[in-house]
């Protein structure tokens, strides 16, 4: 649908607004309004992160309110801003959500989630749980013809896992351990598949969770719940401890166990946002990170001009699945009750998919 100038004032247009804490509203909105090097896009799909999750239950992270959520989305190019070249009303778009200030020095080298001034749709600004949203022309990414909407709006977290997985240089045949089987741990999943690892285990508290990582290329699973990790990996390695550790949960149980699940010399990424304060053991940390020598890596977000390319080459080929990560669908008008049913716990789901119009 294009949009001109003088029909903005007579379409009425609605998002899912918070408003505080546990109040979250779909509701009519003000138009969005382009500024130069925007475009105004249409969202078909979007996601729901579990930060999003976060910010309804407790209201933090939140730099106002009211606010609209949703940083994981996608749609169709529906009017073009001044100066915003390169783009064709109608034209199929994922969003990059982070908005790097393009001016400091991680900036000038491309290092965008390095950014300490950059705005993001989504928590800073409004984000994609709306039938329209202005973007900077430079978080859009263009989708080829056999990328469907619905799996472009998982190149966020895809891009996430892979910023993360991508840090660790895979061997081929080297053995990796996931932690933490949401969006981003079975995408991690699916990468260490195409980077050649051999031996995949991945350990969560959910047997549904582990199935969906069978699925999609785990070759072994482990339940936190019902198993004992550290013998579990034992058996699988041999005794040695796998190559690598991706730790997505944030969970600090899972952060201290990776010291004692890698091998020696190994290598660890963190990139499961923290959910509790991290205390390793004295005297783990002197065995098992210092004395085996492990490194340790952070990861945040991802880069537009290298982790999305790479995703979009490997959806277009078909070899990264999106299908099983994706349990719930609704339209945006529902919004209100599906946060509020999660937040109740009334439902199981990885990824829960908002369509609108």
């Amino acid at each position: 649908m294009a949009i001109n100038e003088d029909s903005v004032s007579s379409i009425s247009t609605h998002a899912g607004v918070l408003h505080a804490k546990q109040d979250l509203r779909y509701e009519q909105v003000p138009f969005p309004m382009l500024s130069a090097g925007e475009v105004l896009v249409k969202v078909r799909c979007a996601g729901i992160c579990s930060s999003d999750i976060g910010r309804y239950s407790s209201g933090k992270m939140i730099y106002n309110f009211p606010l609209i959520m949703g940083h994981e989305f996608s749609g169709e190019v529906a009017k073009i801003g001044d100066g915003a070249d390169g783009f064709s009303v109608g034209e199929k778009v994922a969003i990059y959500p982070l908005i790097p200030c393009g001016s400091c020095e991680f900036c000038k080298e491309g290092k965008h989630p390095l950014c300490e001034k950059y705005n993001y749709l989504g928590s800073r600004t409004s984000g994609g749980f709306a039938e329209y949203v202005k973007c900077p022309a430079s978080c859009l990414v263009k989708l080829p013809s056999e990328i469907d909407l619905e799996d472009a709006a998982l190149m966020e977290p895809m891009a996430v896992a892979l910023h993360g997985v991508r840090k660790l240089e895979l061997r081929a045949g080297s053995s990796v351990l996931v932690y933490g089987m949401g969006t981003v741990g079975l995408f991690a999943i699916q990468w260490a598949k195409i980077f050649g690892a051999g031996k995949i285990i991945a350990v969560d508290r959910n047997d549904f969770k582990l199935s969906v990582a069978r699925n999609v290329g785990a070759t072994h699973t482990v339940n936190s719940r019902s198993s004992d990790v550290l013998s579990s990996v034992s058996e699988i390695t041999f005794g040695r401890g796998t190559d690598f550790v991706v730790e997505c949960s944030g969970a600090s149980e899972f952060e201290v166990q990776s010291l004692l699940t890698v091998c020696r010399g190994g290598s660890i990424v963190f990139v499961g946002n923290p959910k509790s304060k991290l205390e390793i053991p004295d005297d783990i940390l002197q065995k098992n990170l210092v004395r085996k020598e492990v490194s340790i890596l952070g990861s945040w977000n991802s880069v537009v001009n290298d982790d999305w390319q790479m995703c979009l080459d490997m959806l277009a080929r078909g070899a990264i699945n999106c299908k099983p990560l994706i349990t719930n669908r609704f339209r945006l008008k529902e919004i209100s009750k599906v946060f509020l049913d999660i937040n109740e716990k009334k439902f199981e789901f990885i990824k829960v998919i908002f369509s609108s119009g």
